[in-house]
């Protein structure tokens, strides 16, 4: 992200102020000189020093508080994270775990939790590492014994005709599908509570609109269908799984290991990276 023309400028300020050539400069390639493959070797020396200052600070952060505070939002944190929590501890028994579900925004500088995991636009902050580990979908879902009932659909232009399941108080809503195209459906049954939309679905109440980390299970168990999959894939109404903490723990063993069980989490859930 730095033009050349800054590195030249840089490096020759730098060979100004040291008294000495780091780069053998030709029309044909530019080269360290061995003053200047000394002086690399010598920064690396501290550099690696710096780190290791840093990676104790951190470890004795964390090791005095004894709890490493996690903040999830509620239904991701139970569908997704808590199955694999049990793999988390058993490579982490140096310290608790407390996992704070929370489906607002947290601001991880405030030091209530170390690191937040959270759905939707990724944003750099400063003082904050942001990273997104996935993407997701949303799927039309109907349970066999509905479909069995009402029919299947060909085209969402059917759903019209279609007890659908909407998020929300006043059973309205607009389904964005492939394309940029979209589709206005009203509830018969609506809810706040995806999970309470989910279980209707299962149920047989309607078709429902849900993100793939939710409902995947349930469409390999044969207790979902999913419905109009040309429609729904890789569509841009899903979002992102992304996590954040401050830039103090980025070498912190604890914050690896999270991502790494987020990873392994993600793998098995029908979220997807780019």
């Amino acid at each position: 992200g730095v033009s050349s023309s800054t590195v030249i400028r840089d490096v020759s300020a730098l060979e100004a102020s040291l008294g000495a050539a780091l780069l053998d400069r030709s029309t044909r390639c530019v080269a360290l000189t061995q003053v200047g493959a000394n002086y690399r070797d010598c920064i690396k020396k501290i550099v690696s020093a710096i780190d290791m200052a840093d990676f104790e600070v951190v470890r004795g952060t964390l090791s005095c508080n004894r709890r490493f505070r996690v903040n999830v939002p509620i239904h991701l944190g139970r569908k997704l994270i808590l199955p694999h929590i049990q793999k988390f501890m058993e490579r982490n028994k140096d310290i608790s775990l407390c996992m704070v579900s929370d489906d607002g925004v947290v601001d991880v500088r405030d030091n209530t939790v170390d690191l937040s995991v959270f759905v939707g636009q990724c944003t750099s902050t400063v003082g904050l590492i942001t990273r997104t580990l996935g993407y997701f979908e949303y799927c039309l879902v109907a349970s066999p014994g509905y479909l069995a009932r009402h029919g299947r659909l060909e085209h969402p232009e059917q759903l019209a005709g279609h007890a659908c399941l909407t998020e929300g108080e006043n059973g309205h809503a607009r389904w964005l599908l492939s394309g940029d195209s979209s589709v206005s459906v009203h509830g018969v049954f609506s809810s706040n509570d995806p999970e309470i939309l989910r279980k209707a679905a299962i149920s047989g109440v309607g078709v429902a609109f849900l993100p793939s980390w939710l409902v995947h299970e349930d469409v390999w168990a044969n207790r979902l269908i999913s419905i109009l999959p040309l429609f729904t894939s890789r569509v841009p109404n899903g979002g992102s799984i992304n996590i954040e903490y401050p830039l103090k723990y980025r070498r912190s063993l604890h914050v690896r290991e999270f991502i790494k069980l987020m990873q392994e989490a993600l793998d098995v859930s029908c979220v997807y990276t780019r």
